[in-house]
């Protein structure tokens, strides 16, 4: 006998746990890797990721993007990177698509602070 009491139909989104779920946010977020490294060309003025200081030296940003279905992490030198030119274009990316960062989900962190990312913990710990 077949029950149908504590079914809740749904109108929108996909099941949690259903092979269409992370399809869907792949499809969705494709090119935000770009739109991350296009972020901070304003200041680099290329996508070598390297800053010229005046020193001659070259500052290595260290922007990276990982990315594994509906969850992602940006990584890069400093908060004040994060906050003033990856953060805005990641919103704008998300808003043409309809969607938003959560709230209660979203941080940014040192490396010292830790990361939890898929079951992992990164941390940074000084020999």
């Amino acid at each position: 006998m077949f029950s149908t009491e504590g079914i809740v139909d749904r109108e929108l989104g996909t099941p949690q746990g259903g092979i269409i779920s992370p399809t869907l946010a792949n499809f969705t977020l494709n090119g935000l890797e770009e739109v991350v490294d296009n972020s901070i060309k304003s200041i680099t003025k290329s996508v070598m990721k390297t800053k010229n200081l005046k020193s001659g030296l070259k500052l290595n940003l260290a922007v990276v993007t990982v990315r594994f279905a509906d969850d992602f992490v940006v990584t890069a030198r400093s908060k004040y990177l994060i906050k003033t030119f990856i953060l805005p274009q990641i919103e704008k990316f998300l808003k043409i698509r309809g969607l938003e960062l959560s709230k209660e989900k979203t941080q940014i962190l040192t490396v010292k602070e830790g990361l939890d990312f898929l079951g992992y913990t990164l941390k940074y710990r000084e020999q």
